[in-house]
């Protein structure tokens, strides 16, 4: 396997586990590593994968440059010598609830959120949050009430889950709505309402749906962001 390594035809992704470099070049860094966490599943079952790398297999919006760092997180209730494993990383859990996914045990999708919102600034959160609850993984509620499980025993921002809940919103289409959202809020701006719908008043029957929407207060006007790209036409 190693010779292969040499030669250019193989990639040791982690110890004892290669892959094609040809097939790894064709995945973004989120693809890397779910192949990843599957091939270490398969070699350690009872492993429950936290973290970003529960959110990249439970299929959450976020950033591939939170998996710069290459590591793969797992949780445990109790401290994990993972010294022989160099891109090995332990999240502590005291209580540690295993969610299937795809064959791969991961933490569930609310501990999963509220892991991510001790780690990373509440603009790379809030799209794990927002596709969670679009993808009906989870509730608020079930969020709120994880943090509370583990707020004493973890050091967890509880003001930045609360802010992450406050502003959540399932309507947000994708990480990058959601990530542009988040930024807006952070610099002071109110937050604006989503996928609002417009009428064409030169024709009735075509409707324009945009992401963002603020409503000044006056009411007699609004202005909107598309994100970039013009808005498409809902044909009634």
């Amino acid at each position: 396997m190693m010779r292969r390594v040499h030669a250019g035809e193989l990639l040791c992704v982690y110890r004892n586990v290669y892959a094609r470099a040809e097939h790894v070049r064709t995945l973004n860094p989120t693809q890397r590593s779910v192949h990843l966490i599957r091939a270490l599943a398969l070699l350690h079952p009872d492993w429950v994968f936290a973290g970003i790398s529960a959110a990249a297999v439970l299929g959450l919006e976020h950033s591939w440059s939170l998996h710069r760092d290459g590591f793969v997180y797992i949780a445990a209730p109790h401290s994990v010598n993972t010294n022989r494993h160099p891109k090995l990383r332990c999240i502590h859990a005291p209580v540690v609830r295993p969610y299937r996914c795809g064959g791969v045990l991961v933490t569930s999708p609310a501990q999963t959120l509220v892991h991510c919102a001790a780690r990373y600034p509440f603009i790379h959160a809030m799209p794990m949050v927002d596709s969670a609850l679009r993808q009906d993984l989870t509730k608020k509620d079930a969020v709120a009430a994880t943090c509370g499980q583990v707020v004493n025993r973890k050091s967890v921002d509880v003001a930045e889950v609360g802010m992450l809940l406050r502003y959540a919103d399932p309507l947000s289409e994708n990480g990058g709505e959601s990530f542009c959202r988040a930024v807006t809020i952070e610099e002071g701006f109110p937050s604006p309402q989503l996928q609002q719908e417009f009428v064409d008043p030169r024709n009735p029957s075509v409707i324009y749906r945009v992401d963002f929407v603020w409503y000044l207060p006056d009411a007699a006007s609004s202005c909107w962001n598309t994100m970039a790209r013009a808005s498409t036409p809902i044909r009634r």
